[in-house]
């Protein structure tokens, strides 16, 4: 006889006497501002786009990467593609959020198969005295899933 419900029964039982979970959020609240400002700078040219986001320290500095969310069509012989936002972004108000910009650039790679994920403005700069590098990329990372879902009746949904 199996008793592997007593291991389940034991770890719900945890958790329902553990209280609420901890916070796991270990960004400051500069950073979330600053992702905060970026995100207002994207604007999709057709539809909706939902703004992604990866945020890590590397070394002395907060590296964060943004982008516009896939779309997932749900339903119809289109049902499970995924589609990239087309988008507008404004360099000129990225500029402006940073007391000192050390590098800006844009990089492109169009010889290679994957073009459209190697092409990124990338940016070290200093905000709010905090350094940071900044990439702003035309699509998605591969690993990145959907960020809207779009119903056949036109509705959409957050993922």
């Amino acid at each position: 006889m199996s008793h592997s419900h007593l291991p389940l029964k034991h770890l719900l039982k945890r958790l329902e006497t553990r209280g609420p979970r901890p916070n796991r959020d270990i960004r400051p609240d500069w950073i979330s501002r600053l992702i905060d400002d970026i995100a207002e700078l994207f604007e999709p040219f057709t539809d909706v786009g939902r703004v992604g986001f990866d945020c890590r320290v590397v070394g002395d500095r907060w590296d964060v990467g943004m982008y516009l969310g896939k779309t997932e069509l749900l339903g119809g012989a289109a049902d499970g593609d995924l589609q990239c936002v087309s988008f507008q972004f404004d360099i000129l108000r990225l500029y402006g959020l940073f007391d000192q910009v050390e590098t800006f650039h844009w990089n492109a790679y169009p010889g290679t198969s994957d073009a459209l994920e190697s092409s990124w403005i990338a940016m070290t700069a200093a905000y709010q005295a905090h350094p940071v590098s900044v990439r702003i990329l035309c699509v998605p990372p591969s690993e990145a899933g959907p960020g809207l879902r779009r119903r056949p009746d036109g509705s959409w949904d957050t993922v």
